[in-house]
This record gives C-alpha cells, structure tokens and sequence, in this order.
C-alpha cells in the first residue's frame, strides 16, 4: 500500500488542492491521499478564520465524490499546534508497512528547514514537492536543497534526492491553477460570487455556516 499524506489549514479547500491530490496520486501510483487539516498551524501568525471542526467538515465533503481522497481528522483531534513530524509518525503506526509520499507545496518546502524535527522528516516519508502556478520552480527546489538540506539529502546515481534512511524525494509538476484560500475569504467577505473555485458543496457549507462573512462583518469591512 502506498499513501500520499497532504497537510495544510484548508481555510477552505478548493479545487486547487483536490487537483493536486488526484494529480499526485495518479504520478505517484498512490493508493489514497489523506487530506490533514491542521488544528493550529505553527508557522501562521493569527488563526484560523474556520474553526478546525468546520475546515475538517469542508475537506470531508470535498474529498467525498473521489475513491482516491480522503479526509484525516489526526491533526484536529490531537489538537495543539500541528507538526508535521508528529503526523508522519501516526500514519507510520495506523498503516505499518505502507509507503508513504508527503506531498507538500514548493513555497512550504522552501521553509522545511524551520520545521520542527525537520530533520527526522525525510527518514518517515518520501517526499513530493508541488509545482506553484505560472511557474515550474524545480530550480528554487534545487537550489535550496544544496543550500539547507545538503547534509540530509543527496543525489544517487539516476540524479535523484535522496536520504540516508533511502527515502526519495521528487518534483511533481501539477495543474497550476491560480486559486488561493486568502482570495476565497475575502470574496466570501465582499459578497462575490465563489462559484467554480471549490466544490459546490464546500460552497454550500460556507453559505450556510457563514463563514468568512461573519469575521468581515466583525471587522466592520
């Protein structure tokens, strides 16, 4: 069995993550792609707009119509600020002997080295860095491995990253599509239309609970 395991705050998720998620899995002949929304991300500087509970909900419904995605609730339930190491370590113990693919956005990579226990990361996981919109970005990934991660990971004889533990890591060019959650948000906030970003039923949710909409009212915006 071979998972991919894709974190983040999803606040919301839309179609730029899922696609990404199937992208990944159908490259990286992935059996599942757990969706792991954060409880409480250590590298952002204000929380969520969503509680935890209400992002967790928007990826299930997300994730729901695709056999190849599926949402995790580990981060959420632990609570307390999320990290990544921790995460790699649960899903080692759920589902002994699979093969586990970390899939993480290129401009989150380029700050892996100020992670906790960045280290032990690439001895739990191989790894799959996401391409960004209008651009590739396989040579800021180069150039920052040789730079701070030079010391856990070298090329083999076919050029490939890899680690000591024998843990690859690989760049995976996806769909670039020029969705951001900050964006979504502050449409939501603006009363504009959020069709065609994220599925209808995350849309729904959103409407219903309204979320993002109530923090813009807070803020008298």
């Amino acid at each position: 069995m071979k998972i991919g395991i894709f974190g983040g705050t999803f606040d919301p998720i839309h179609f730029g993550h899922l696609r990404a998620g199937v992208e990944a899995a159908e490259a990286l002949n992935l059996t599942r792609v757990y969706f792991v929304p954060s409880h409480t991300a250590p590298h952002k500087r204000t929380g969520g707009l969503a509680s935890g509970e209400q992002r967790l909900e928007m990826v299930r419904l997300a994730v729901a119509p695709c056999r190849l995605l599926e949402a995790s609730d580990v981060e959420i339930a632990r609570g307390g600020k999320s990290f990544t190491a921790e995460t790699l370590e649960y899903f080692k113990k759920k589902l002994p002997g699979s093969k586990r693919v970390f899939l993480v956005g290129l401009d989150a990579f380029l700050e892996i080295h100020t992670w906790k226990s960045f280290e032990s990361l690439f001895s739990l996981a191989d790894f799959a860095v996401l391409s960004r919109p209008k651009t590739d970005g396989r040579d800021r990934m180069e150039a920052y491995i040789q730079e701070s991660l030079g010391s856990l990971l070298t090329k083999d004889g076919s050029g490939q990253w890899v680690s000591a533990s024998g843990q690859k890591l690989c760049f995976l060019k996806v769909t670039g599509m020029d969705i951001s959650a900050t964006f979504i948000r502050q449409s939501v906030g603006q009363s504009r239309d959020i069709s065609f970003l994220m599925p209808e039923t995350v849309a729904g949710y959103i409407e219903k609970n309204r979320l993002y909409k109530k923090e813009m009212e807070t803020k008298g915006l």
